[in-house]
């Protein structure tokens, strides 16, 4: 049975919420087709629902929000200097007037606001995942993991497989080598190379659909090891360092709690390599490759 470890501090309690008439979008059809599944929206992986726009507090802040909001976030970034302390202080240059605090909508946010302006934007951050067009439930709720909930550690299992999981003990070359040794699925063992975090940028809520894959025994990251636009290029491990071949954005497959995860060079799907059409069941010892998406089994990951 797949688990879920602490990464290091205590796993703060399941956060799902309703968002009451939030637009919906269409779910993926079912999962043994063999079509190529369309590509994210015309924005990418981050593309938001109809009406709803991104925020832009910083040029990489991907949150969706309704447009006014966008509006008020440019207001409040052409005002923030207004509330910085002459000279700077604890907090060297960006350091906010008292009663004024850090907006933080990404990390790297300093514009300073209120602090019901600041947690107003911490609860827009929260429903991000619900308001990306690929991750978003077709009953509006908010998935807490891996979008909201950054400190646990889970297993990467093959849907009908409950003891199928992604190993990446199986990795023993290096990525730069051709024809080295492809991450692959074996059955559960719990054991730590079993184990992966969904890294973030900034390690806070996602401010973006982007992650990287690290397992727990090695710390690096599921990383494509051949020609990115091939199919077929095996999944291979290197340092983590948030570049495109390791990067990864989730896509709901329905509301069966099913993942594909695309890669950010190539919008294609981490698959489970199988003889063509490749809808096979995933099998034991099978090496984990990338292939265009078509949202059938050997795609589709559960969390």
């Amino acid at each position: 049975m797949r688990s879920k470890k602490r990464l290091q501090r205590k796993r703060r309690g399941t956060f799902t919420v309703a968002l009451v008439g939030l637009l919906t979008v269409s779910s993926v059809g079912g999962l043994a087709g063999t079509q190529e599944a369309a590509a994210f929206g015309p924005y990418g992986p981050d593309t938001c629902i109809n009406g709803f726009v991104w925020r832009e507090a910083t040029p990489d802040d991907h949150v969706c929000v309704p447009p006014n909001i966008r509006t008020f976030t440019r207001i409040q970034t052409q005002d923030g200097q207004k509330f910085r302390q002459a000279g700077g202080g604890a907090y060297g240059p960006d350091t906010c007037i008292k009663g004024f605090v850090w907006r933080e909508a990404t990390p790297d946010d300093h514009v300073c606001v209120a602090h019901s302006v600041r947690d107003a934007h911490h609860q827009f951050s929260r429903f991000a995942a619900a308001r990306w067009a690929a991750t978003a439930h077709p009953s509006g709720i908010v998935d807490d993991f891996p979008f909201l909930v950054a400190d646990i550690w889970v297993s990467i299992g093959s849907p009908g497989h409950d003891d199928l999981v992604i190993d990446g003990a199986n990795d023993r070359a290096n990525v730069h080598v051709l024809g080295g040794s492809s991450v692959r699925v074996q059955p559960s063992v719990n054991s730590d190379s079993q184990n992966f975090a969904f890294l973030r940028r900034g390690d806070g809520v996602a401010y973006q659909n982007a992650f990287e894959l690290m397992d727990r025994a090695s710390r690096k990251c599921l990383t494509l090891g051949g020609a990115a636009g091939r199919d077929g290029a095996r999944i291979v491990k290197s340092p983590c360092d948030w570049k495109a071949g390791k990067t990864w954005s989730l896509e709901r497959l329905g509301d069966a709690g099913r993942w594909a995860l695309r890669s950010a060079i190539s919008d294609k799907c981490l698959t489970v390599n199988s003889p063509p059409p490749r809808t096979d069941e995933p099998r034991a010892g099978a090496a984990l490759i990338q292939w265009a998406c078509y949202a059938g089994k050997a795609q589709a990951w559960v969390l």
